[in-house]
């Protein structure tokens, strides 16, 4: 999703065209907001895996609430803070749902999943850095998306073979069993 906010501009430029050029940045606020959605929905799945329907509830009947009290706090200040209120709803959707969680799993607890995405999110912004750079050398569209893409799957994959991640060795491993 960093890679995507980082190439919005280009992006928008070749499918919607320059007028539609303003929407860039809420194309980039969604991207960090809805980056969290794999997390969140994990941790909600976890509580429906234990048939924990009561958790489940309670920790929607909570996101509820400050997912209105966003809206209705960021509505009045504009579409741009309706959208930021986005990625703190996405965030607090973490820590309530984490909560009921850590009662089934109690190593499962909000600072230890946002420590362990540490890494993983640092490599992401450092990509999404590196392929931002990449576009503002190149005039061209379709060379800012071309190179960037290719770039920025070269670079995350790169370093995540360098500091040797689980899960890049995971997937080597499930290619060459194939």
């Amino acid at each position: 999703m960093i890679g995507l906010a980082a190439l919005a501009e280009s992006l928008v430029h070749l499918v919607l065209t320059d007028k539609w050029i303003e929407c860039v940045v809420y194309i980039q606020i969604m991207c960090f907001a809805y980056m969290w959605d794999p997390i969140m929905h994990m941790s909600w799945d976890l509580l429906n895996v234990k048939h924990r329907g009561d958790y489940s509830l309670k920790s929607e009947i909570w996101k509820k609430i400050v997912a209105f009290s966003l809206l209705f706090i960021t509505i009045p200040l504009g579409i741009k803070v309706m959208c930021l209120g986005l990625v703190c709803y996405s965030l607090s959707d973490i820590a309530i749902v984490t909560q009921y969680t850590k009662r089934i799993l109690p190593q499962v607890k909000f600072w230890k999943v946002i420590k362990s995405l540490f890494p993983i999110f640092t490599m992401s912004l450092l990509m999404g850095a590196v392929v931002y750079a990449i576009q503002l050398v190149f005039v061209n569209v379709w060379l800012q998306l071309c190179i960037g893409v290719v770039v920025g799957v070269f670079f995350y994959l790169s370093c995540a073979y360098l500091f040797k991640f689980k899960e890049l060795i995971y997937i080597f491993v499930q290619l060459k069993r194939n």
